[in-house]
């Protein structure tokens, strides 16, 4: 069963800034209490499957992402991010805790799907690192693209962190169908298509990928169809280390930086 003080989120009896300072008290009292010591994930999807159902969860959660990027709290970065994942997204079936009480028909029918989970953490620094270096660079002005966006985690988070044109291009018919069903209530758009033809790469300066492709030689021409058509000061940002952006960063950038690379006028390529 759902908690009493949680069912007040859930029938929102309770308005968006009741919610967010009750998700803030969870946060603060878990760092304390045996209890949320021992089950910290379990609250995190427990409080972010609630919150799922209010019909103003985008609002709640673009309010605590920026209480997130301003605290210097571990507790209340980490957790606020997790009960934003989970908000929008129950991907793990083996979460027993997790009824049918707080999980869409949809998840319970799609508990197996292709998609790489990854720790959008790592994603939020590296884009606050790439705004804090490049001082013309805005959240405003953030044109950002996940390529692979699989179940639209990652566009999700550039909103929530207010770049306001966030957008994800997925293949797999499966996961587009997950991603446009979780993002319904946003304005991050949603590209079903092959990334290998897609013509509209210079409409991003910010192109977001985590290995989406495991063919070495297919992944390798996707950055260069990618590369060739941004625009000078366009920045690509790949995780997950694949064989494909080691050989592409070594033709291309001389930089020490490992995770991205940001097309400059002086640069030509050779294929």
């Amino acid at each position: 069963m759902i908690p009493s003080d949680l069912q007040e989120l859930l029938l929102e009896k309770l308005d968006m800034d009741q919610v967010i300072t009750r998700v803030l008290g969870y946060i603060h009292t878990r760092a304390d209490d045996d209890y949320y010591n021992g089950s910290g994930a379990r609250v995190s999807r427990l409080i972010g499957n609630v919150i799922s159902y209010r019909k103003d969860k985008v609002e709640i959660c673009k309010k605590l992402m920026y209480i997130s990027l301003s605290s210097t709290n571990n507790y209340i970065r980490r957790d606020i991010r997790a009960i934003i994942r989970y908000t929008f997204f129950n991907y793990n079936p083996y979460n027993g805790e997790l009824t049918s009480e707080v999980k869409s028909k949809l998840e319970l029918k799609n508990r197996y799907y292709p998609y790489i989970p990854s720790n959008p953490g790592d994603v939020i620094n590296e884009i606050l690192r790439i705004i804090k270096e490049n001082p013309k660079i805005t959240k405003q002005h953030l044109r950002f693209l996940d390529v692979g966006c699989g179940i639209g985690d990652k566009p999700l988070f550039a909103y929530t962190m207010g770049i306001e044109s966030s957008s994800g291009i997925e293949y797999n018919r499966h996961t587009f169908e997950l991603a446009r069903y979780f993002l319904k209530d946003t304005e991050v758009k949603l590209i079903k298509g092959d990334a290998l033809k897609y013509k509209h790469y210079s409409n991003y300066n910010l192109v977001y990928m985590y290995n989406p492709i495991l063919d070495y030689k297919i992944e390798l021409k996707l950055l260069y169809t990618i590369y060739d058509q941004l625009e000078v000061g366009s920045t690509i940002l790949y995780f997950g280390g694949g064989r494909s952006w080691g050989t592409f960063k070594g033709e291309i950038d001389s930089s020490d930086d490992d995770s991205f690379i940001t097309k400059k006028q002086s640069e030509k390529q050779e294929k």
